[in-house]
């Protein structure tokens, strides 16, 4: 893809793309915890800081999370983009439902998003 980013489509999320697919519910999990897309913490009484993306054909919007991130029984604690907002084109088209970055590291936010830092 290009990307070094986990990005899922979040149960928020109201865009087209994203009624089509799977979505991850934060509140759901015990594990996870929202930070900034920067890799820090939001500080109390803060919203997190989000981010938006685009690719040589669409966009997403977000905010990061940290969880626990599992590829079959292998898991790890790590940074990944809950989309919020998603272009119909590309994304609505996709049969997948979001996008597991394998490029390099320093393509990532930061090494905590990286699933190829793992």
């Amino acid at each position: 893809t290009g990307s070094g980013n986990l990005i899922v489509p979040s149960r928020t999320c109201n865009s087209a793309a994203c009624h089509s697919h799977a979505t991850f519910d934060e509140k759901s999990s015990s594990t996870s915890k929202s930070i900034n897309c920067d890799g820090s913490d939001v500080l109390e009484d803060e919203a997190p800081r989000g981010i938006k993306i685009r690719f040589g054909q669409g966009q997403i919007q977000g905010n990061c999370v940290e969880d626990q991130i599992c590829v079959g029984r292998a898991c790890s604690l790590g940074g990944f983009i809950a989309a919020t907002e998603e272009s119909t084109a590309p994304f609505d088209d996709f049969s997948f439902d979001g996008i597991l970055g394998l490029s390099l590291p320093r393509m990532a936010l930061q090494r905590q998003f990286s699933m190829m830092a793992r």
